[in-house]
């Protein structure tokens, strides 16, 4: 819990809001608003797409290095 009145929640449903955003993986308040940290959330939603994004890079990339040599 905040040590501090100023940075508690005021009601019970700001913190439920708060857990749900939490479980949902989407940035909360209480972490603060950090680029880094709201990107890492986002890409943490789109776990699936990146890695075959990823994959799909990989490969393209050794078929052009075979392709090259």
């Amino acid at each position: 819990m905040a040590t501090s009145p100023q940075t508690r929640y005021c009601r019970l449903s700001d913190f439920d809001a708060e857990q749900a955003r939490w479980q949902a993986r989407r940035p909360v308040a209480a972490v603060g608003g950090d680029w880094r940290y709201r990107v890492r959330k986002w890409l943490a939603r789109r776990e699936q797409p990146l890695s075959l994004a990823v994959t799909v890079g990989g490969v393209l990339w050794a078929a052009l290095m075979i392709a090259g040599s």
